[in-house]
């Protein structure tokens, strides 16, 4: 078994098409879970009023995964901001369409859909290099107070249909004060179960707050997650420093990555498409912050023009003037919060994809 550790490419240039060879797809916005953290639902209560339901039909895929596409490809990741991929009813039909592709697909769940015979089934319709990535946040007794509405047993036993068929599987850990104790004893049980890989990191959600509330449905407190660590959250008014100092070396590109959302918008990354669905309310601490992210975000929208993919081709969209220009200005002078948070060399929290 592998542990790995995530860190971030220096790269400072935008992608070329031609250069294009990873896209990350989110193929429905779905989930049956309520993640606290998740922008899916208010801190695990009332769903977000922002999002609107999206799904790729299978149709949707082949036009965009064209085969001249497919063969210029060496990477699809199925995750996405909000939803579960196997949660589309399509799925089973989208890997069939690529299973004779050198491809590796990297597909983030939280494990909770389905059987252990469909999980023994669907190893056998995958690439030759794959990966499923499970969410387990802790063991039996802790990680359903992050991951609610899932089972941590019958995710057990599904990896395990799934890895003994020939599957390869990533224990995915994030840590909070209530299962960090557990990291030694989840990396023993992934070993012993077959898990190739095992990675740890830590909420990026807690730099300006030390707790975070967890709601139900009524919008009653019934839990507090918090940090690993005791130190002290950032202070808010240190956030324009923090921005205008920032040097940004973005991810996406280092990695020669799109992001392709529920409505088939593509943009270089994830972090930027989840802009227009953050929470904001006059309580809120980041109020004046998110407020400015949103302005920046519609700034840049307007300035790449429509990136829909019912309307233009990947190809279309990249190659575009603006798409390859905007970013010395956002990255330089306006520096975009979202850019800085997530991919600046002093960044408010340490970048952690796809958490």
């Amino acid at each position: 078994m592998v542990f790995i550790s995530l860190t971030a490419h220096i790269n400072k240039s935008m992608i070329q098409y031609k250069t294009l060879t990873h896209v990350h797809i989110e193929i429905t916005n779905r989930c049956q879970a309520s993640c606290p953290m998740c922008s899916r639902n208010f801190h695990g209560g009332m769903p977000n009023p922002l999002l609107s339901n999206g799904e790729w039909s299978v149709g949707d895929f082949k036009n965009i995964f064209t085969p001249q596409l497919l063969k210029q490809l060496t990477k699809i990741t199925f995750c996405g901001n909000f939803g579960d991929p196997l949660i589309n009813p399509d799925f089973e039909k989208m890997l069939e369409y690529i299973k004779d592709y050198d491809l590796y697909l990297d597909i983030h769940t939280n494990g909770s859909f389905y059987n252990a015979i469909w999980w023994k089934h669907l190893s056998k319709k995958l690439t030759k290099q794959h990966k499923i990535v499970f969410a387990l946040d802790g063991l039996s007794d802790t990680h359903s107070r992050y991951r609610i509405g899932t089972d941590f047993n019958k995710i057990i036993t599904n990896a395990k249909s799934f890895i003994h068929a020939g599957g390869t599987a990533e224990w995915s850990f994030i840590k909070f004060k209530h299962n960090a104790h557990q990291v030694t004893a989840a990396n023993a049980l992934a070993d012993a179960h077959g898990f190739k890989y095992f990675t740890v990191k830590n909420s990026s959600r807690f730099a300006f707050e030390d707790s975070f509330d967890v709601y139900d449905k009524n919008s009653n407190v019934v839990d507090k997650l918090e940090p690993v660590s005791t130190q002290s959250a950032m202070d808010i008014s240190n956030v324009q420093k923090l921005v205008d100092a920032s040097e940004i070396s973005c991810y996406a590109a280092a990695q020669h990555e799109v992001y392709i959302d529920a409505h088939l918008n593509l943009f270089p990354c994830c972090f930027l498409a989840s802009v227009p669905y953050n929470f904001h309310n006059d309580s809120d601490i980041l109020y004046d912050a998110k407020n400015t992210i949103k302005e920046q975000h519609l700034d840049l929208v307007f300035k790449l023009g429509n990136t829909n993919l019912k309307l233009f081709t990947v190809e279309q969209i990249i190659n575009r003037e603006s798409y390859q220009t905007v970013w010395n200005d956002y990255w330089t002078t306006k520096k975009l919060y979202t850019c800085a948070r997530t991919c600046g060399n002093i960044a408010m929290t340490p970048m952690q994809q796809y958490s």
